[in-house]
């Protein structure tokens, strides 16, 4: 009955491999994001001031998305405040309405 058990090591494309990134808006961290994307549409301007040695090159930044995957937290609903400009610490009942939504600062630290 002396049985031996061997267990395989498992392969790297086994593991998850993603990088823990801290999401918050307006200073609140969003402990419901899961993913960050950004993405940016720049137009680069160059002027020549003295020959083509010499150039000056300036980004113009047209416009600019960041998609978040957040999946449903009743208990951290920080996002929806912040796009709705109401006070996260608020604890009373919260109407939001996607007609009201507000440019807002977001930031992720990896």
């Amino acid at each position: 009955m002396g049985g031996e058990i061997t267990m395989a090591a498992p392969l790297s494309s086994d593991l998850q491999r993603r990088k823990k990134e801290v999401v918050f808006v307006e200073g609140y961290e969003i402990d419901c994001a899961t993913e960050v994307t950004g993405t940016t549409d720049a137009t680069q301007d160059v002027l020549h001031v003295y020959g083509d040695d010499d150039a000056i090159m300036d980004i113009n930044v047209n416009s600019s998305a960041l998609t978040l995957t957040v999946y449903d937290k009743t208990a951290n609903n920080d996002l929806l405040d912040a796009l709705q400009r109401l006070d996260p610490d608020n604890q009373g009942n919260k109407e939001y309405n996607w007609n009201d939504i507000f440019p807002t600062s977001v930031w992720v630290n990896r």
